[in-house]
């Protein structure tokens, strides 16, 4: 009721779909159905000074997955520590296909994840990863 008295007529006059708009998406849908998917929980340590703090952030990442090996739940980790903004969900960044990960250097470790519960820390553009 709601929405055909407010929302309907400020906003569907302007919303256009095509068929063709529908069928692209459909079709991704299609093929991204057999892609494999992971469902991804990220800490994000962020290196802006190249000089430095590489090794500095390096060292940060290296006690976290220590902290996360003794059997510290990740989400509490990732809320306290990353610098992502995946962050305010405990570091979920939810399901991504294997060619959706921004940071060049993670795809290739994603496979691993079915076989080890964490991969990390990993160099990447951003600074250093931890998956889970």
């Amino acid at each position: 009721m709601a929405w055909e008295q407010y929302i309907e007529p400020k906003y569907a006059s302007s919303t256009h779909i095509s068929d063709e708009e529908v069928k692209f998406f459909g079709d991704q849908w299609e093929k991204n159905q057999k892609k494999t998917k992971y469902h991804i929980f990220e800490i994000v340590l962020y290196v802006q000074d190249e000089t430095q703090e590489p090794q500095v952030r390096q060292k940060e990442a290296q006690g976290l997955v220590e902290l996360l090996a003794k059997g510290t739940p990740f989400p509490g980790v990732a809320q306290q520590f990353s610098q992502a903004s995946s962050r305010i969900h405990g570091g979920d960044i939810g399901w991504v296909l294997e060619d959706e990960m921004v940071d060049e250097g993670v795809a290739p470790h994603l496979s691993r994840l079915k076989t080890v519960q964490m991969v990390g820390p990993l160099r990447t553009k951003r600074g250093f990863v931890i998956l889970a």
